[in-house]
């Protein structure tokens, strides 16, 4: 069975009206509910070597590489007919001139990777990136740019709506955001252009108390913080209104400085729904504009506004269980009727979270004195229809039942300003109608809002009492502000500014209600923007009566600020990328759950943000939620660490104890199977469908290694050249996999050595039983695989993820008219002539016979590989001429001879009559 894509589905962003079960993760694993399976397992032995994760390896330099590229689909072919001698010869692909130079301008560590790139691009855009890597903006740009050409994968460069102006963006801002972030600072190592040069970090860091530097390893730098990708989302300029991919002209954003520096308009991701529209000078010199700010905040979340020049609160925005509060000291209705600001209506029309309050939603609306803007706004809303208005007097005289039935009508309450001292001290602010308020918003799935305007008299300010929520306000100053800033949610760049240090070392879980401006270093100034701009989980965001959508995108996440774990842990990683600080993705997807790494001195560390504005976890492996009790299915198997290029690695060795998959897969001839796809699957811990979590890809030796979690069943499917394991059946509808690790089994540090011979072989040709007449005409083969990169596709994406193999392993075939099209399909065929799993090759070639012979050079050896190579054909000797058959030409059925005997006339034909001798 082929392997299956689901990309289809994980790539839509869909809406759904009505909340339902979410997962965490943004994306599902690829899922396989009806299987059939077959009961391998093996036995473990203890205490094998472990398996070193797939991460790419940064050789020293680079060899030369073969000037030619065979595609794991292509194959060369020469054909000619030894009798006629003209050799018809493949038109060979190589790189143009530009492409030589860009390729010969990008550091030596890169340059084969840039060229097999190149070869797999059209050629069109291919010329396009060689250009800005031969001719960069800036000279400094030059490497970072090569690397994302070289190890973006090709379905991402080819999808980006312009891949040149989004590369140079994602360069640039790096070094623009260098020069304004305090902890880090660019190092440039060697000259640009000219051999092993590059780029890479140094940090400011904290390590047992003791202030230090740290220097980031260069292939840290390149691919977890120059590279784009974070997981399965194609990189590209963002429209934060829609989530799809749109030029900046049109729209688009890149993350990096769409996070850090917001955009002004309506796909800025600061400015709440409410304050859209609303002229800031619409809020000035009101004389005062606001009345005292709010102090004593025990649940710090968004800090809308401040008295002009100061973090002195005056309107804020309270995530409150599965409700919001919103409470501010500004002159709104003043503001409303002397400037027509909106933003009073804006309020009044708002809902839980970034929605408008439903149609038809009950209002209460509280005071002992109606503030006429109020009625004003709700009528030019068409909402004074369903408004209920609540004195103190009601309010107290509700009991158990009353509040009951309050709670389960009202969808909003809003208390107006300008009412007396006693209003307030009696009513909302004593702990029999504070109580009931908070619990009317906080109660589960309640999602109901309570607004609060304090602005009023000083007689009859409320200054020093205690408001649902946990909040006091100022007693009013004599010398009041006329000023208001308006700031809206929290901008990425404004909570790194002066912070100095990356992280200084301690495991910490912080509150996600600490001070907004309360950041000791980069790594918790991150995690505190990430909650106050993350105050919905998807759950919260349905059943409140929007619909909602699994967003991929970090651009698009800010701007809709909600989401599981997934949402979560794309813009907890683009954030640290945009800060300059290494991030990573891990993903634990069969146990439901995904977060965040970040790079800190030598080591990943954990990082995560939970739901709706919870703990911020740092530095603690715990959030993987592993149990070591094999009774309990929240147990991890597979940990996945996400590379930019499509490839993963299983990473379990930071997280939990484990076991190791050694697998050796051979023939039906005992020989090994390079290029073998092992396709690993478990049961979800939430599903008994088996669900993939791996692949891994046999070396030339026919052999592949992983770790995985321990106390788990795993199931395998391969696929190769040399057939499947288990052999599909005819007409199978069900999808055949193994069970080769038996949970029970799985203790950890086990090793399970799984070999498996299958039916067929890689290569399926026989020597073809010809006669050899040509000793005259020959093809002269030199050829040299240089390199091989093996991909099979990503499981999770249209990515090719490719990994460096060794050896090159060709396959040379001389082949007649009746089985070259067999051969180049790898059907049964006959070959005069074979060389297998071969790197080079210097060799005459003789064609038989007369006829048509094809010499092939295919890669049935390594059917996933795509190869460098370097190869010449050329003929030599003359043109082969076939003996000449002798002709019988007599009537008596007798052989001709070939020649006269010796002293005859010169005919020997037996051309008489009769059945003499001929004299």
């Amino acid at each position: 069975m082929s392997r299956l894509s689901f990309l289809s589905i994980i790539l839509v962003l869909f809406l759904v009206p009505f909340a339902v079960a979410e997962t965490g993760p943004t994306y599902a694993p690829r899922a396989v509910d009806h299987a059939e399976v077959i009961d391998a397992a093996v036995a473990p032995t203890m205490g094998g070597r472990p398996a070193p994760s797939v991460a790419y390896q940064y050789p020293a330099s680079v060899e030369d590489f073969g000037p030619y590229f065979m595609q794991y689909v292509d194959e060369f072919m020469w054909s000619v007919d030894p009798t006629v001698g003209d050799l018809t010869a493949p038109s060979l692909r190589e790189l143009s001139a530009g492409m030589k130079a860009a390729v010969d301008a990008a550091p030596d560590w890169m340059q084969l990777r840039l060229a097999h790139r190149f070869f797999e691009l059209p050629a069109d855009a291919a010329e396009d990136l060689a250009d800005l890597i031969v001719t960069p903006p800036d000279a400094l740009y030059r490497d970072e740019i090569a690397f994302l050409v070289a190890f973006s994968s090709r379905s991402d460069l080819l999808a980006m709506e312009d891949s040149r102006a989004l590369l140079v963006e994602n360069v640039q801002s790096i070094y623009e955001l260098d020069a304004i972030l305090d902890y880090v600072e660019i190092v440039e190592i060697g000259e640009s252009g000219k051999g092993e040069y590059g780029t890479t970090l140094r940090y400011n860091i904290i390590v047992d108390e003791t202030p230090t530097e740290y220097e980031l390893p260069m292939d840290v730098y390149y691919w977890n913080i120059v590279h784009p990708k974070l997981d399965v989302e194609g990189p590209d300029f963002i429209d934060p209104l829609d989530g799809r991919s749109a030029l900046p002209a049109e729209g688009g954003h890149y993350f990096r400085n769409y996070l850090m520096f917001d955009v002004e308009g309506e796909g800025s991701y600061q400015t709440p729904m409410y304050m859209q529209g609303v002229d800031t000078d619409d809020l000035q010199d009101l004389g005062p504009s606001a009345r005292g700010y709010l102090t004593d905040m025990s649940i710090h979340n968004l800090e809308i506004a401040y008295q002009g020049g100061t973090n002195n609160v005056v309107f804020a925005e309270f995530a409150f269980g599965t409700g919001q509060i919103f409470a501010t000291t500004m002159r709104v209705a003043e503001a409303y009727s002397a400037n027509d600001s909106p933003l009073l209506e804006n309020l009044m029309n708002q809902g839980c979270g970034d929605m408008l309050l439903p149609e038809d939603t009950p209002i209460a609306l509280v005071g002992d004195v109606l503030v006429p803007e109020f009625q004003t706004a709700l009528e030019a809303l068409g909402r004074w229809d369903d408004v209920t208005q609540f004195s103190a007097a009601d309010l107290l005289a509700l009991d158990e039942d009353g509040w009951a039935t309050f709670k389960s009508t009202y969808g909003k309450t809003v208390i107006m300003p300008y009412q007396t001292r006693v209003f307030w001290s009696m009513c909302i602010t004593t702990e029999d109608i504070r109580t009931p308020l908070e619990g009317y918003v906080s109660e589960a799935h309640g999602y109901k809002v309570l607004q609060m305007f304090l602005a009023n008299d000083d007689l009859d300010d409320p200054a020093g009492q205690t408001f649902p929520g946990g909040f006091t306000t100022t007693a009013q100053a004599t010398n009041e502000t006329n000023d208001i800033d308006v700031y809206g949610r929290p901008l990425l760049a404004d909570m790194l500014a002066g912070i100095d240090v990356l992280w200084d070392g301690v495991q910490v879980g912080l509150s996600g209600d600490r001070p907004l401006w309360d950041n000791a270093n980069a790594v918790e100034a991150i995690g505190n923007w990430v909650g106050k701009n993350m105050l919905d989980n998807i759950e919260e965001r349905g059943e409140s009566g929007a619909g909602y959508e699994r967003a991929l995108q970090p651009v698009r996440i800010a701007y809709n600020h909600y989401g599981n774990c997934g949402e979560l842990q794309d813009l907890g990683s683009a954030a640290m990328r945009a800060a300059l600080i290494p991030g990573g993705l891990i993903s634990t997807m069969n146990e439901d759950h995904v977060w965040s790494e970040f790079y800190f001195n030598g080591e990943w560390r954990p990082f995560q943000v939970d739901w709706t504005n919870s703990t911020n976890n740092i530095g603690n492996p715990g959030i993987c939620y592993d149990n070591p009790d094999p009774e309990i299915s929240k147990n991890i198997s597979f940990v996945v660490f996400w590379y930019g290029d499509g490839r993963i690695a299983q990473v379990p060795e930071r997280y939990t104890d484990y076991v190791t998959l050694n697998f050796a897969i051979t023939d039906v001839n005992g020989d090994p199977v390079p290029d073998a796809v092992i396709d690993i699957y478990t049961e979800g811990s939430m599903t008994s469908s088996k669900r993939q979590g791996a692949w891994l890809i046999t070396d030339q030796d026919g052999q592949a290694t992983v770790n995985l979690g321990d106390w788990r069943n795993y199931f395998v499917h391969v696929t190769s050249g040399a057939g499947e394991y288990p052999p599909e059946e005819k007409g199978g509808e069900k999808i055949r996999m193994a069970l080769v690790v038996r949970a029970d089994d799985a203790e950890p540090g086990s090793v399970f050595d799984i070999e498996q011979q299958l039916e067929g072989t890689a290569v399926h040709y026989t020597p073809q039983d010809i006669e050899q007449k040509n000793e005259s005409f020959a093809l002269h083969v030199t050829l040299e695989a240089t390199d091989r990169l093996s991909s099979p596709g990503s499981a999770f994406s249209s990515a090719r993820p490719y990994y460096e193999m060794e050896p090159p392993l060709l396959d040379v075939f001389l082949v007649d008219e009746d089985n070259q099209e067999k051969a180049r399909r790898n059907q049964p065929f006959e070959a005069a002539y074979a060389k297998l799993g071969i790197a080079d090759l210097d060799e005459r070639v003789f064609p038989p016979d007369e006829g048509n012979w094809t010499l092939m050079v295919t890669h049935h050896s390594s059917p996933i590989s795509d190869h460098l190579l370097d190869i010449e054909i050329t003929t030599e000797g003359d043109p082969y001429v076939p003996e000449e058959e002798p002709t019988d030409d007599d009537t008596t059925g007798d052989d001709d001879d070939t020649s006269p005997p010796p002293g005859s006339s010169g005919d020997d034909d037996d051309d008489d009559s009769g059945g003499g001798c001929g004299c």
